[in-house]
């Protein structure tokens, strides 16, 4: 029997479930930046995901997920002056970019309705600043498609 995720968390999964997650050109969509979804959380959808998989996750698990990082800024996916904005949010410092890239916010069907679902850049090294309850345990940069990081991490 299979099981679709919901557009926002949480799952219907019972906690520490799962000794593996994968995710696949899942965290390159989500917005990690101020949300827009859910009503007085600020947090991009990216975050409140990054959250779920720790509940789900069993302590000794690995939660490996692909994002654009910096190659993709650079990539078949991105224009230059979209890649000159990304770059300048790496090197300042804050981490994150994100576009609202699909019409209506949604991406390929009416279930996909999500204000904080589009395209999504994200420096690896702020991302395991800002996630907490994570370890990076093997970052792959550009390794997956359109350049995806593939990241592995485990909850701490």
């Amino acid at each position: 029997m299979g099981y679709a995720s919901p557009i926002n968390p949480p799952t219907t999964y019972g906690e520490k479930k799962f000794d593996l997650i994968f995710a696949i050109s899942i965290w390159s969509h989500y917005n990690f930046g101020k949300g827009e979804n859910i009503k007085g959380d600020e947090r991009g959808s990216a975050l409140r995901w990054l959250e779920e998989m720790r509940r789900i996750i069993k302590p000794d698990g690995f939660l490996v997920i692909t994002t654009h990082g910096y190659g993709a800024a650079y990539s078949k996916v991105t224009d230059v002056p979209t890649a000159k904005l990304i770059r300048k949010t790496f090197d300042d410092g804050t981490g994150e970019f994100y576009v609202a890239a699909f019409p209506g916010n949604m991406d390929w069907d009416k279930d996909t309705v999500n204000p904080d679902w589009g395209m999504s850049w994200v420096d690896p090294t702020w991302l395991a600043l800002t996630s907490k309850d994570w370890k990076l345990v093997v970052l792959r940069n550009s390794r997956s498609d359109c350049l995806q990081d593939v990241i592995v991490m485990r909850p701490m």
